[in-house]
């Protein structure tokens, strides 16, 4: 007889070092393997694709966010996910299997493929999927295994857990309940828990290929390219001038590392705004799981070793970074780590909050009842979502968000900072906006940076207000980058390209939507000089300024959907932007 091991591929979507297939691979009652994708539509927009190729007699509705009804998925980040599944697909293929991909939702799909390949001959001996940690993932877990269980009683859904972890949850210094509420505390503990090797298991070993079962056709998913995708031609400018699955993703890891030497002067250049080499660029990859970061940190373990002869171990725990590595290519390394144990962080803290993240509170010591101060001007919201508040750096940055999906680091602090602190609009707007429209949207990473920026999460400095002229000065002096995405200030002198309202004469810009602060002026007035060794990463470009003025409220309306929060799910869970909110000691 032939037994089946099916396993459902979510944020995994790659073959080197996959927990799933792992583990359905070597389940030793399988002698076959179905891999799964499902183009769920409560995440994809499948309403292009016509119902009679996929067996339905109705057209989807469009997936919307929770509260203000943005796309789930908007085009960027959908064109993104269907290069990973191809190229999974073609890797699977290439090895001796495949991917079976399937539309609809997984709760109805893979039960209908358990009852396909239950037959006189053949059984499902297991199903394996990943353990996710926030709520629309764990509902689907949920309803899965609810419905093996009523239509399939021998069928055992089994939970692998970590996929997407860094480090090993059951070797951590400290219980979930106990994980510290400010990152530094966290890192800390981390890095002096020991040796770091113990801490991060090592990349799985390669997977023998079991053959795949006969009895479910593995239609080739470039069949439905131009109902999945939408054309458009590449922006030269994007900052990510890539595919984003496991086939680029390891090919721009060699390269950051090992062609370029990139790595060794990560430190320095991370807070750029224009090219692909001044930061990683892992993120996407990391995001949808086309990258491990285990697979990342054993190759800078690895370069660190080749190119310097040092063990990464003694350079990245607490108390063993010599001051000699101060400046040097070793520290440069250590901030790739640095901001990896960030997305660890926000993926813990996930878990011990549960559905807390998503709520207009937030996390924050004594937060809870201080949500009533957040609200949504539609008016200025969509100014800030169109690229269109006057403020020419908050500008460029959500322009080129929506043309290319991918926004820096330092560009999201200051949209961020902009929207709940000189808008005082609600931080989920912001949240939900980047969830629709980044290329390397990670719920635990995005929700828990907009939770930091709005002073409701993991910041021991709940008023962080950045002055986003300061920063704009800071971080782009020239004005390159503004001129890059806002081409109505090409020929504007670099003394007023941040602050165009000030040459006092009638511009093709856009207009200010609010009344200036007072402490842009004070930057204005200032040299540009750099200021990012703070702390905090906004040097004295952070201010404690108030919410602004706005320009006639009373033309303005208030709106937004935000009555509908997730629900709890049953239970406690188990257990980017990769932000920059400090320093190392």
């Amino acid at each position: 007889m032939i037994k089946i091991a099916l396993c459902l591929l979510r944020y995994e979507l790659r073959w080197h070092d996959n927990p799933v297939l792992h583990q359905a691979f070597n389940d030793p009652r399988a002698s076959h393997v179905l891999p799964v994708f499902c183009f769920d539509p409560r995440q994809y927009d499948l309403s292009r694709i016509p119902p009679e190729l996929i067996g339905r007699s109705a057209k989807w509705d469009s997936p919307k966010t929770w509260n203000f009804g943005f796309p789930k998925c908007a085009r960027h980040r959908r064109n993104l996910i269907y290069e990973c599944v191809e190229d999974l697909q073609r890797t699977l293929r290439g090895k001796g299997s495949a991917l079976c991909v399937r539309f609809g939702k997984p709760e109805i799909e893979l039960p209908d493929l358990v009852k396909t390949l239950q037959s006189s001959d053949s059984a499902v001996v297991g199903v394996y999927m990943s353990k996710e940690l926030t709520y629309e993932e764990v509902r689907v877990e949920e309803l899965l295994a609810s419905r093996l269980k009523k239509d399939s009683s021998s069928v055992v859904l089994s939970f692998v857990h970590g996929t997407n972890h860094l480090l090993n949850p059951m070797a951590l210094p400290f219980r979930l309940s106990d994980l510290p509420d400010v990152y530094t505390q966290f890192r800390k503990r981390v890095e002096g828990a020991g040796d770091l090797e113990k801490l991060i298991p090592s990349p799985l070993p390669e997977i023998k290929i079991k053959p795949l079962p006969n009895q479910v056709k593995c239609e080739d998913i470039s069949l439905f390219k131009k109902y999945l995708t939408e054309d458009h031609d590449g922006d030269s400018r994007t900052a990510f001038p890539m595919s984003g699955c496991e086939t680029t993703g390891l090919k721009r890891l060699a390269y950051y590392l090992w062609e370029s030497d990139c790595a060794q002067k990560y430190k320095e250049t991370r807070n750029g705004l224009l090219g692909a080499d001044y930061s990683t660029k892992f993120s996407p990859f990391l995001a949808i799981g086309s990258l491990s970061p285990r697979k990342i940190v054993q190759e800078l373990w690895r370069y660190e070793r080749e190119r310097f002869g040092r063990s990464s171990t003694d350079s990245w725990s607490t108390g063993k970074r010599d001051h000699d590595a101060v400046g040097g290519p070793l520290e440069n390394t250590y901030w790739i780590w640095f901001e990896l144990l960030w997305r660890e962080y926000f993926r813990l803290v996930a878990a011990k909050f549960v559905n807390q993240i998503f709520m207009p509170e937030g996390i924050a010591p004594g937060a809870k009842g201080n949500h009533g101060r957040w609200q949504v001007n539609k008016q200025l919201a969509e100014h800030w979502t169109n690229g269109t508040t006057g403020v020419p750096f908050v500008d460029a940055n959500m322009r080129e968000l929506n043309e290319t999906g991918f926004m820096s680091n330092r560009g999201r602090q200051n949209v961020a900072s902009f929207l709940t602190k000189d808008l005082g609009i609600d931080w989920r707007y912001g949240a939900e906006y980047f969830e629709s429209q980044l290329i390397d949207h990670d719920v635990c990473s995005n929700y828990g940076n907009w939770l930091y920026s709005a002073g409701v999460g993991n910041d021991p400095r709940q008023d962080r207000h950045f002055n986003i002229i300061k920063q704009a000065k800071d971080y782009d002096p020239d004005g390159k980058y503004v001129k890059a995405w806002c081409p109505e200030l090409s020929s504007t002198s670099s003394n007023f390209v941040h602050t165009p309202w000030l040459l006092g004469k009638p511009s093709q810009y856009v207009g200010l939507i609010m009344k200036p602060l007072e402490s842009w002026g004070r930057a204005s007035k200032s040299s540009s000089g750099n200021d990012r060794g703070s702390k905090n990463g906004g040097g004295s470009g952070q201010s404690r300024s108030n919410s602004a003025k706005m320009v006639h409220p009373s033309e303005l309306q208030t709106g937004g959907r935000t009555g509908r929060t997730r629900r709890q799910s049953t239970g406690r869970l188990q257990t980017d932007w990769i932000s920059k909110k400090e320093q190392p000691n």
